[in-house]
């Protein structure tokens, strides 16, 4: 019978129902219950879901994330709605991306294929996962301009959850200046609107006039800056004026100026204030005088308004309604609302300050409900019948928001850009730009031009090349159609190459036609398209270069069997119209971010001469004389320190939080997408697109949109800088540009490496780029990077070894109390530093990140004795350096120690790509010191005026004051160096510029007092005796055949340069005679070049005989030692003609014809291969090298001076030359110049993570260009760096730093604030990129131990056992086996696969990262055995344990079962020393009948056992194994009870100790005068006393740190009784979490309808019920789900050995269910523990250790979008575990893995056995001794005798 659609529905429901459990066709299955549901659909039937259409449903959506589902409906809709083809672009990479993230494409070969994603960069346009994220609170409307943004106190973050980006102290406007008080941005605004001197002109009053003349110059252009862009307006449809840029300034009626605004504030004030401005005006009659008093005074008291945060001015709309009739008001709007007078930063961006407190809130609505880019947005009402201008709102955001965008994406150690100039676009920026222009748009315009039936041209070329390449029906084996998703990519070089290839598959018989290859070949590379111009397109669509010519039949250069074009000649010249418009609108771009500029750029203006004539009055002047954009006032407190080290769109993400939102989720900003990306308010774009990124792609032309157009991101180097075209038009660079060698930067940049050395390597011939080292230290553009192709943020990542470099380095890690010796660390030294004063890891992790070795630092045995020896030989040389007074024995010293490092570093293998980087370490190193040096002795300057303020400054009795004092100064030193100019100090530093140096001539060199040897008279004399006269009338033939030259192409194109020559040298009365290269060498006339060739006519063919005799075969570096005589001669000649012997080149008249031309790269190119291909690619490289060199050509010009020269040489004197090179004696410049050399900031930027609050009593300002102590900030808190020991006692006196210490003086915080750790022990460096963990990853990392493991492709990770189980009756809960056992000690230790090939041994660890083996743990490796292999095992102390095989000889046999397996390594391996295999000592195989003694028998001499089923394979690739197990028996260990809650039974709060430290906070209990370490509760009904000592069975001990103290958690089962040794000590805990550390295991968790369900994969689930009463919350009875059919506790005791982990995250998951929790009030003071004698204490003892959550507890309160974000987290956290239970089982079901169905015959699990009754909520209180395997202890009966009646529920068990 014949299916109908709700047949077909059905059918495919119930496969895809089959499918989810068993595995099989999966895939198949989801896409036909799609395909069945929509044609269900489309015969008009409505489904009525039932559970199994709802599963389904689940199934099929939950490929996607909710996110995405959502933003795929809301995509759908736009497209029907509109038929916008970008919405299903924007869909189509959502599929994609589900796509990628479920399955992975493969090749055939088995490696992953690069999905054909259109989007491959952009990684740094993402908003990362920052720790700050959704911390902030959201402002209301009336607020946004009044508050600076907040981030309340929340435990769980990092930074000891009270500190944040945007606080007071930490954000550069929120530093108080010392001198004045104000906070720096009201400092700003101070010297902005007043003059500095009476009489004088403010800053304010000179920008009235160049933003004047800018906005008159803008207005006469055509593009839109000023003039806006003409659109249509969707109500009226008329066309208006939009304007997403700038827009107008001068407005007829607004306000257009600040100094405007302020002038009516200013006499607003007078007429308010007339008695006082009468008084002061009085007592000072001259103007100049009570003007300069009063504006004063009238700023003094704004800018207490704006600090006065206090909601108290009501605002009423009926104010500013004036001529409106009340009535139309609403009754809100009546009564009004109050705001606040103050000014936050949204307020201080927008240029808000001088208008009133009520009209800075109308702005904000106006920017709210219009926008700031609408035609009739461009006006703001802001009430009392005046106007303000919306272009000075924009100008005001560009040149006040720009450098704190700057600064928060700039390296903590660099200060602000400085490169001069800053590129101005032009159309030189690309050598054929009008046709790229086009060109660039074709796919755009394809996708623009709509034909007829409403799709667009692009689709009709499409189809037209499917059907003609494949025909509209063909299908692919698996039933797909065959057709390309996209354009292809018919370059000419692709044409030539698909060509070739598709030749090649019909030669080995792969396809039958070159038409049938071409086919192949076109799918394989589908969705590349991309034209570089519109020849490309015509060629592809079936035309000639030209419109007037289609290909003829057949002809088509790809396509076979071609009949006629794909588009008519009409379409194609209206899709090449729009092309060509498209790409005006390129070049109109230009000049709008050059306009743009005026206003963001600070100090690194343009060059003048860049600058229209017309524009260049606009410009302000620098005090270097250049011109500077009008955001350098505006950016001194951003630009005189190093930057935030993070992406600035964590910073706008920040912004983005506080700002108010409209309905659709859209800030003033705009909102965060699904990709992770910014989507722009359309309606702001004026206003805040520049800083947002746009990433561009084929399709479309986003970067000459509106945003694209102003956005500072996606910008490329322009031809004038890289001598390469730009992949763009959009060539607005160098704006984030920052550079330590200032001078020198901006000396080359924009040149080629050949014109810098021609310039600047006059005596070497080598010096360095502007950029000095590519690493991001000495030069850094951050805007520039966009993000890998594998998705790497680049920039970030140069950000994050900067930083950790820069904590280590200078110290900030080190505590206070044990400060760093040195001022500043060396690589090496950092490398040998503990682990306490690193700013993450150890020294080995940390000298990896920062990549202080190409070769991975764990291949090297850094623990060998030899390595050891010689770090201590270097400290002690180190020592006596910096000790010796001797200049001679100090230079001996360190002679060694330069050898004995030469040595170190061969031995460490310090190499990067084969190439030593020691001297660029040494450059990092030097500089370093340098610049410490110099912030030591400008401290020195500064302390007797810090002295003179507080002269009790530094006074070692009051320890507090002289560290603090002793911290600012250090800090203020290292500010004055960026702040003042040179002559303020005089001081120098390391860097990198350009001195005269002498030279010696060729002829001084060479010459002796008794003969003089001019090499360049002997070339010049040899020439002339060659008679190989060239005059200009010659032929090219005559010229080839007298240098020996062969007739072809490339040689007649020397013989026209040497023709050009002798040209020359005729019109100056000269003769010019010429050799070619390999005669010069073989007369012998070069000084110290063995001839070569002698006699020799054709050259090449001798070079090619040498090679083919000599040289083929050989291995590189053999080649190029037997290559070398040709490469000394060849560069002996050459040198002759090196600019630095320019004199005697001009007095002997000699001259070099390159055979390669001028500006030509042959060598690396196509062109390299000219002379042949030698099969080897540097080879030919080399050889064709040599081959262009030997026909190089030298001439001579000789007229009768020049022949008297010749015939007589004489010594040329030495001439001084440019030289470019480091040196030590660098004038410091501030940050503010853009010549000399810059300084590092090491102590500035940076605190919120690195520095300590200190309480200093004077600071430092500068200004004035003169240093000024202040003490307006004395006792006020300051985050500030660690001091070095040697920078205390430099200052302070050599025993200033032991005096303190004298004095018990210790520091509150032991740690900096990101290594300051949350209650999950986590702190922000734990991650050394510096993305701290937000909630939803601690609750994924809580809940699943293999989140935080990496994938690494191609290396099978080590598999781990997937479950714990704690004794053999266990296995009563677990099904599926086949009954035989391998069962083997599992020692705790470092998993890692091993690897052999050939004699090569290495190591990695389940990351996938290498890890290190000994030379002798090498050894004994390749000792064990004969072949090849893979091993997984595991390294336990001195010894490593092979626990399984992967590979044999070359074979995978991870496919057999453990038997045979082990039957491998028992056979063919031995073990070695501390290389142990398998064998009877830890190893048996056995039956479950014999399986309990053999588990017995391991356990008595193995405390850890892996049971393994002997019938299962490793799984290569898994991370767990479901039919592998790790047991281990729980520990007996004493604890002190400490307290005793219930009537049984009881709950027992456990204690470790005595303590003999403070710092362990609520958890340091006091008990009977000692204090104990809480570390976790226990029940039992036994009953025991406070006091008493019991043994307590513990399965797992975890610890972390706290405020420098380690806290440790204990995971009791049961009290086994009473015990007579004493507490376990904290010594004992710290062996016990190495060797019996809690064991994490996968699960999941979700609380519903008061329950929390702990689920264990393919296990069970654990119910706890979760109770409310008036004291709070717990948790408690856990049972097992299905406890009615089990005969074991095992998920029960499994649930609890993890509950430290569950009961963290519950913590978490409470906060999103119960909005009103709150969490204590009081916190404990730090160090100090408590006393169970306290009331107080003893009630939040009782909360905390047993699981209660308080009620009242305030820091629980759960913000509303939090909440949303942790559900989200939640439902994400429980798709991943159900994502890996389906993908990392590779298809193996539960039935296949644990069998938990069962086979209906005996019931797969058995009931629980109950353990303490008195645990069930129903117990009747009946004695069952019979039944209860715990008796009652004696004092049981007296406990529950007194107990009170109980009338608040106690808590089950210890929760979170």
């Amino acid at each position: 019978m014949r299916e109908d659609a709700v047949d077909i529905y059905i059918r495919s429901r119930g496969e895809l129902l089959k499918s989810i459990l068993d595995g099989a066709d999966y895939d198949l299955s989801v896409g036909n219950y799609i395909a069945a549901q929509i044609n269900l659909e489309r015969h008009g039937y409505v489904i009525e879901k039932t559970t199994d259409d709802l599963l389904c449903d689940y199934v099929v959506r939950k490929e996607l994330t909710e996110e995405e589902q959502k933003r795929l409906d809301e995509l759908r809709a736009t497209y029907d709605a509109t038929g916008d083809i970008y919405a299903m672009f924007e869909a189509q990479e959502i599929r994609d991306a589900a796509r990628e993230r479920e399955e992975g494409k493969t090749s055939e070969s088995g490696d992953k294929k690069e999905g054909k994603f259109r989007f491959r960069r952009g990684a740094e346009f993402v908003v990362p996962n920052h720790t700050w994220r959704n911390g902030y609170d959201e402002h209301s409307l009336e607020d946004s301009h009044a508050l600076w943004p907040n981030a309340p106190f929340d435990e769980l973050r990092s930074h000891g959850g009270d500190k944040h980006p945007m606080m007071e102290g930490i954000h550069p406007h929120l530093q108080k200046n010392h001198v004045t008080g104000y906070p720096s941005w009201i400092q700003t605004l101070h010297d902005f609107y007043l003059p500095s001197e009476k009489g004088g002109e403010s800053l304010s009053q000179r920008y009235v006039y160049h933003e004047s003349a800018e906005d008159k110059y803008h207005r006469k252009k055509d593009h839109g800056l000023v003039n806006g862009e003409d659109r249509e307006d969707v109500i009226t449809g008329k066309m208006v004026k939009h304007q997403p840029y700038l827009g107008p300034l001068e407005q007829s009626g607004s306000l257009s100026h600040l100094h405007d605004i302020y002038e009516g504030n200013y006499h607003d004030w007078k007429e308010s204030n007339p008695k006082i401005v009468d008084e002061i005006t009085k007592e000072n009659p001259i103007t100049e005088d009570h003007e300069f008093l009063l504006r004063q005074m009238h700023f003094k008291e704004a800018a207490e308004g704006w600090m006065n945060e206090d909601k108290n001015i009501n605002f009423t709309m009926g104010d500013y309604t004036k001529g409106t009739d009340i009535y139309d008001l609403s009754e809100e709007e009546m009564a009004g609302y109050d705001i606040r007078g103050s000014l936050g930063h949204k307020g201080y961006l927008l240029g808000l300050e001088f208008l009133k407190p009520k009209q800075r809130h109308l702005v904000m609505r106006h920017l709210h409900e219009k926008g700031s880019d609408a035609h009739d947005a461009q006006v703001i009402d802001i009430g009392d019948g005046q106007k303000l201008s919306m272009g000075r709102i924009k100008r005001n955001i560009a040149q006040r928001f720009t450098p704190e965008f700057l600064h928060y994406h700039r390296s903590t150690h660099i200060s602000g850009p400085n490169m001069h100039p800053t590129h101005v676009e032009s159309d030189k920026d690309h050598t054929k730009a009008v046709e790229m222009a086009s060109g660039i748009h074709m796919i755009p315009a394809l996708y623009t031009h709509e034909m007829e039936d409403g799709r667009v041209a692009a689709e009709h070329l499409l189809d037209g090349i499917n059907n003609h390449l494949y025909g509209g029906d063909e299908e692919d084996e698996e039933g797909n159609r065959i057709h390309l998703s996209d354009l292809p990519n018919l370059s000419s070089v692709n044409i030539g190459k698909y060509n070739k290839e598709a030749q090649k598959m019909v030669d080995d018989g792969i396809v039958d036609t070159v038409g049938d290859g071409i086919r192949n070949i076109l799918r394989r590379e589908d969705g590349s398209s991309v034209f570089s111009n519109h020849k490309q397109l015509l060629n592809m669509v079936g035309y000639n270069e030209s419109l007037d010519t289609a290909h003829e039949s057949d002809a088509h250069p790809i396509f076979p069997d071609f009949d006629q074009p794909f588009l008519s000649k009409d379409t194609m010249e209206e899709v090449m119209k729009i092309a060509s418009e498209m790409g005006s609108k390129a070049f109109a771009a230009k000049d709008i971010r050059t306009g743009d500029s005026f206003h963001y750029l600070g100090v690194n203006g343009p060059r003048l001469e860049d600058i229209d004539p017309d524009f260049r009055d606009a410009w302000l002047t620098g005090p270097d004389g250049h011109p500077v954009g009008l955001s350098a006032h505006f950016a001194r407190a951003f630009q005189e320190q190093g930057g935030r080290g993070r992406s600035p769109l964590s910073l706008l993400q920040i912004m983005h939080q506080s700002l108010p939102k409209d309905d659709a989720g859209f800030s003033l900003i705009g909102r965060i997408g699904t990709n992770g990306m910014f989507e722009p308010n359309q309606k702001t774009l004026g206003l805040f697109g520049r800083y947002l990124p746009i990433l561009s792609d084929k399709h479309n032309h986003e970067l000459y949109g509106s945003h694209g157009i102003q956005s500072l991101w996606e910008s490329t180097s322009p031809y004038q800088i890289t001598n390469k075209n730009p992949r763009t038009l959009k060539n607005k660079v160098g704006i984030s540009r920052s550079n330590f060698s200032k001078g020198y930067a901006n000396k080359t940049y924009g040149r080629t490496q050949k014109s810098i050395n021609a310039e600047f390597a006059q005596a070497t011939s080598k010096a360095k780029g502007s950029r000095l080292w590519g690493k991001d230290f000495f030069s850094t553009e951050p805007l520039i990077a966009v993000g890998g192709r594998g998705q790497k943020a680049t920039q970030t990542i140069n950000n994050e070894r900067n930083t950790h470099a820069r904590k280590t380095a200078f110290g900030h890690v080190a505590p206070p109390h044990k400060p760093n010796k040195r001022g500043v660390l060396t690589r090496r030294q950092m490398m040998r530093l503990d682990e306490e004063k690193l700013s993450h890891g150890d020294a080995k992790k940390f000298g990896e990140h920062q990549n202080f070795s190409g070769k991975r630092q764990e291949e090297i045995d850094l623990s060998s004795e030899e390595i050891e020896g010689m770090e201590a030989q270097m400290d002690v040389l180190i020592r006596n350096i910096d000790e010796s007074k001797n200049a001679d024995e100090k230079k001996k010293f360190q002679e060694e120690l330069h050898e004995l490092e030469k040595d170190y570093e061969n031995l460490t293998g310090l190499q990067e790509r084969g190439r030593s980087i020691t001297s660029h370490f040494e450059d990092y190193d030097n500089k370093r010191n340098a610049d410490k040096d110099a912030i030591f002795s400008m401290a020195k300057i500064l302390k007797p005026i810090m002295e003179e303020a507080d002269p009790t400054a530094f006074d070692t009795s009051n320890p507090e004051k002289a560290m603090s004092n002793m911290a600012a100064l250090l800090q203020d030193a290292n500010q004055a160096l960026l702040s003042l100019p040179h002559e303020a100090h005089g001081l120098t530093t390391y860097g990198y510029d350009v001195d005269m140096v002498p030279v010696k001539s060729a002829s001084g060199l060479l010459s002796t007092e008794e003969e003089v040897v001019s090499p360049h008279a002997n070339l010049a004399s040899s020439l002339i005796a060659s008679k190989k006269r060239i005059d200009p009338t010659m032929s090219h033939e005559a010229v080839i055949e007298t240098l020996g030259f062969p007739d072809d192409e490339i040689h007649r194109e020397v013989a026209s340069r040497v023709l050009d020559q002798a040209t020359d040298a005729s019109q100056q009365g000269k003769i010019f005679f010429a050799m070619n290269h390999g005669d010069v060498i073989a007369s012998g006339v070069v000084p110290g070049v063995e001839p070569l060739h002698v006699g020799v006519k054709d050259h090449h063919a001798e070079l090619q005989r040498f090679f083919d005799e000599n040289v083929k075969g050989l291995q590189q570096n053999r080649h190029n030692q037997v290559m070398a005589p040709y490469s000394q001669a060849l560069g002996g000649t050459r040198r002759l003609l090196h600019p630095k012997y320019k004199a005697e080149i001009e007095r002997y008249g000699v001259v070099k014809i390159p055979h390669k031309p001028p500006g030509k790269k042959f060598f690396g190119t196509a062109k390299a291969n000219q002379y042949g291909k030698t099969g080897m690619k540097n080879k030919t490289w080399t050889f064709n090298q040599h081959k262009g060199l030997i026909h190089d050509v030298f001439g001579v010009a000789v007229d009768e001076p020049t022949l008297n020269n010749i015939q007589n040489p004489e010594i040329t004197p030495e001439q001084m030359v440019q030289q470019a090179g480091w040196k030590s004696d660098r004038k410091i410049t501030p940050a503010w110049s853009t010549d000399g050399e810059g300084i590092q900031d090491g102590y500035i930027s940076g605190m919120l993570d690195s520095g300590r609050e200190y309480n200093p009593t004077v600071g430092f300002e500068f200004g004035t260009g003169q240093p000024v102590a202040g003490t307006a900030t004395a006792g006020q808190p300051r985050r500030l760096p660690t001091p070095s020991l040697e920078f205390m006692n430099s200052i302070g006196g050599e025993d200033f730093h032991n005096q303190i210490m004298q004095t018990g003086y210790t520091h509150p915080e032991e740690n900096i604030p990101a290594l300051t750790t949350n209650p999950f022990g986590q702190a922000h460096n734990d991650d050394p990129t510096n993305i701290a963990l937000s909630e939803d990853d601690a609750l994924a990392i809580l809940m699943n131990p293999d989140v935080l493991l990496k994938a690494s492709e191609g290396k099978p990770p080590p598999i781990f056992p997937m479950h714990r189980i704690f004794s053999i009756k266990d296995f009563d809960a677990l099904r599926g086996f086949s009954g035989e056992w391998a069962v083997s000690s599992y020692p705790g230790g470092q998993r890692m696969i091993v690897q052999r090939k050939s004699n090569q041994v290495s190591a990695y660890d389940e990351n996938g990262e290498s890890t290190p083996l000994s030379e002798s743990e090498r050894k004994y490796f390749r000792k064990i055995g004969e072949k090849n292999f893979m091993v997984d095992a595991v390294r336990a102390e001195k010894e490593i344990h092979v626990i399984d095989i992967i590979e044999y000889d070359g074979t995978n046999i991870a496919d057999m079962n453990v038997r045979e397996r082990i039957k491998v390594l028992r056979g063919q391996f031995d073990s070695q020393e501390t290389v142990l295999v398998p064998g009877p000592h830890n190893f048996r195989l056995t039956d479950h009948e014999g399986l309990d003694n053999a588990v017995k028998d391991m356990t008595e001499s193995h405390p850890q056992v892996l049971l393994r089923d002997a019938t299962s394979t490793y799984m290569r690739g898994e991370r767990r194994h479901p039919k592998w197990f790790v047991l281990r028996p729980d520990k007996n260990i004493p604890f002190i009870i400490l307290d005793v809650r219930g009537k049984g039974p009881y709950t027992y709060r456990l204690g470790a100790g005595p303590l003999d430290a403070e710092g362990f906070g609520n958890r340091g209990v006091e008990y009977e005068g000692e204090s104990y370490l809480d570390v976790g509760t226990v029940r039992s009904p036994k009953a025991f006393e406070e006091g008493e000592i019991v043994s307590v069975g513990v399965s797992g001990v975890r610890s972390h740190k706290r405020n420098g103290s380690t806290i440790y958690t204990v995971t009791p089962t049961k009290i086994r009784g009473e015990c007579e040794s004493a507490a376990s000590s904290l010594e004992t805990l710290s062996l016990l979490t190495k060797s019996h550390p809690i064991i994490p295991v996968e699960y999941s968790m979700k609380i519903e309808d008061e329950r929390i369900i702990l689920s264990f994969p393919e296990l069970d689930d654990v119910i706890y019920k979760m109770e409310q009463h008036r004291a709070g919350r717990w948790v408690h009875s856990p049972v097992s789900s299905l406890g009615e059919l089990m005969k074991s506790e095992y998920p029960t005791l499994l649930a609890e050995s993890v509950r430290p982990l569950w009961s963290e995250a519950v913590a978490l998951m409470v906060k999103m269910n119960l909005n009103t929790l709150e969490h204590r009030t009081e916190l404990p003071e730090a160090g100090k523990v408590r006393t169970m004698t306290n009331p107080k204490h003893r009630e939040a003892s009782e909360k905390e250790s047993a699981g209660v959550i308080d009620a009242d507890d305030d820091a629980n309160i759960l913000k509303p979008q939090k909440a949303e974000a942790m559900a989200k987290t939640l439902l994400r956290i429980a798709d991943v575990v159900d994502r890996i239970e389906k993908e990392k089982m590779s298809g193996r079901t539960g039935a296949q893995g644990l069998g938990i169905f069962g086979d209906g015959v005996e019931s797969p699990r058995g009931p629980t056995r109950l353990t303490s009754e008195q645990s069930m909520p129903d117990w009747d209180m009946l004695e069952r001794p019979t039944e209860d395997p715990e008796k009652e202890y004696p004092g049981a009966a007296k406990k529950i005798k007194n107990a009170e009646q109980y009338d608040e529920i106690e808590v089950g068990d210890a929760g979170p």
